[in-house]
């Protein structure tokens, strides 16, 4: 036995409004949105496009994402999704496929020259800069070219190294050097920024786009002379992205998909999506009563790993673009499948959830279960495949306001620092096409105009009409476990979501089961005797949620109290008032 660090963080909790994001920058641009008279909307926008500018790693106005918002105005959610989507001029055969990936791999197969994730033919059609003014458009008080502001002061300034760009820069900077435009904004003089040194990156040609953008509403991004400037740079670097792919794109606006849990009603993205995958988890684990469980039970951690990895090996067999596939969803979501899989889940041994290949690749190959009997789609020949996983690469931030509107959004520009390309008008640009299997002939492979499977997992909490929680993470396909953890948290156990978000988790989206060595030796050595293959991971060696993810969330309170809850061992930061 040896002492074990203990870290948590103060709660906010205030009635005026709140953002809880990634960075200090991002919260407080937001707040000062709801300063001005602003809404949650204007505050999630306002931090989304700083995180832009401060985290070029993990996301850009060259990315996309997925959105929720608690509209009081009209008493409903409504889910404001803006996805990658495959190029015009995409192919299911496009990359040439070397093998399966290795664990440590951010993908699920390994391609040629990394195409699929490193350099222009990476490159998906960007949808954040489209999605971001829509939910503007629809929700927002305040002028757009008042929001970006902050984003356009930072880029044009520079922002600030911190001890974790000054790690990530170093990790990535041969990848960043083979462009000249990322490497002499995101290095300072080819080598990783010191941030002891006070170092700052200024981006002008990112902080001229964004102003542009906040005068025109995006007009210039998709169809004007930032558009044109992309798909030039794109072309000479040998990618296949068209003024056409820009100029088309439209975000969705409409209905979440809904899922339930003790009683109330989860939402998540109407797009493919890990949240998909979140409300699997949950209705399966809706029929175990963790509540009478303690956090330290051994059943407990077993129910939670059971219960996702039973989700993750549907979700890298079925999963994909409805638009495009057959995907057995009301059939993965219906309860007499819940049952079906709880029943597996009681009775099943352990050892049958684990297998030799890492799952995504396991699964894809030989499905473990079966949900179209309880689909009303007809099931198509073929076998499915997986989407890739990615570490950093993404960004969430959750905000609310005093009139009861709430937003969770998350926001991604693929792998770390996307494809690695930053063209003429400071956008670093997406490896979105790494989201799709290189494999033809699955609902994840490739087509053109398709959406790719993501991890993102943005969800709003109802008991009844009224939202009681907003929640999400960044973390490749960590998100999904730390997502479905923090819901059964603050529900089964009426943890804060404070308490929830920092609480130790595991995750059971690989072959092997990582468990934060806060869980407890006791549960560890109960899980292994059970049959888990579990990995204990030291938190303080998770400093950018590699192995969890990296969980924020926001609660509405009936008396109108809104409570924060944000990571305590990795960056995050909620501010109120």
């Amino acid at each position: 036995m040896r002492s074990r660090q203990i870290v948590t963080r103060e709660e906010v909790a205030v009635r005026g409004g709140a953002v809880a994001a990634t960075r200090y920058h991002e919260a407080q641009a937001g707040v000062e949105c709801l300063h001005d008279g602003g809404t949650a909307m204007d505050a999630a926008v306002a931090a989304a496009f700083v995180a832009c500018v401060i985290e070029p790693f993990n996301t850009s106005i060259g990315g996309c994402g997925f959105l929720l918002v608690h509209d009081p105005a009209t008493g409903r959610p409504w889910s404001v999704e803006f996805p990658t989507r495959a190029p015009v001029a995409a192919r299911p055969d496009m990359f040439r496929v070397l093998g399966e990936a290795p664990g440590s791999s951010l993908g699920t197969w390994t391609v040629e020259h990394d195409a699929n994730s490193l350099g222009c033919l990476a490159t998906g059609v960007p949808g954040t800069v489209a999605g971001l003014v829509e939910a503007h458009r629809r929700f927002g008080r305040l002028p757009l070219h008042r929001v970006v502001e902050p984003a356009v002061h930072l880029a044009r300034r520079g922002f600030r190294s911190d001890v974790v760009y000054d790690a990530i820069a170093a990790a990535y900077r041969p990848l960043l050097r083979r462009n000249e435009l990322a490497a002499s904004r995101l290095l300072v003089n080819g080598e990783a920024p010191l941030s002891l040194l006070g170092q700052r990156l200024p981006q002008p040609e990112l902080a001229d786009a964004i102003e542009q953008i906040g005068r025109d509403a995006g007009e210039s991004f998709h169809r004007g002379d930032i558009a044109r400037a992309i798909v030039d740079d794109v072309a000479r670097g040998g990618g296949v992205l068209s003024v056409d792919d820009l100029a088309t794109y439209r975000p969705i606006v409409g209905d979440p998909t809904w899922g339930s849990y003790r009683g109330k009603r989860v939402a998540t993205t109407s797009s493919p999506s890990g949240g998909w995958t979140v409300l699997q988890a949950l209705q399966i684990l809706d029929r175990f009563d963790l509540g009478a469980t303690d956090r330290d039970d051994p059943e407990r951690w077993h129910l939670l790993i059971a219960a996702l990895r039973h989700s993750f090996a549907d979700r890298y067999a079925y999963l994909g673009d409805r638009d495009a596939a057959a995907v057995p969803l009301a059939g993965m979501l219906a309860d007499a499948y819940a049952d079906e899989l709880a029943a597996l889940v009681r009775t099943e041994p352990t050892g049958a959830l684990h297998t030799e290949h890492q799952p995504w690749t396991a699964f894809a190959d030989t499905p473990l279960h079966d949900p179209w009997p309880h689909d009303p789609g007809d099931a198509p020949a073929g076998s499915g495949t997986p989407t890739d996983g990615g570490r950093f690469g993404t960004v969430h931030v959750n905000a609310a306001d005093r009139d009861g509107m709430l937003v969770s959004c998350t926001h991604t520009i693929g792998d770390v620092f996307g494809s690695k390309v930053m063209v003429g008008p400071g956008v670093l640009l997406n490896s979105g096409m790494q989201w799709f299997s290189p494999l033809p002939g699955g609902p994840n492979s490739i087509e053109a105009g398709k959406r790719p499977l993501a991890n993102m997992a943005p969800v709003l909490v109802y008991d009844g009409d009224r939202p009681v929680l907003g929640a999400g993470a960044l973390g490749g396909r960590r998100i999904i476990s730390a997502v479905t953890q923090v819901v059964s948290d603050v529900i089964d156990h009426r943890r804060s979501p404070q308490q929830a978000c920092e609480s130790p988790r595991i995750d059971a989206s690989e072959r092997v089961t990582f468990v934060a060595e806060g869980v407890g030796d006791r549960v560890v050595e109960a899980l292994a005797a059970r049959g888990h293959r579990v990995e204990v991971v030291r938190e303080d060696h998770d400093h950018l949620g590699i192995a969890f993810a990296n969980a924020s969330a926001i609660g509405l309170g009936p008396d109108g109290l809104i409570r924060c809850g944000v990571d305590a061992r990795r960056p995050c930061e909620a501010i109120g008032f």
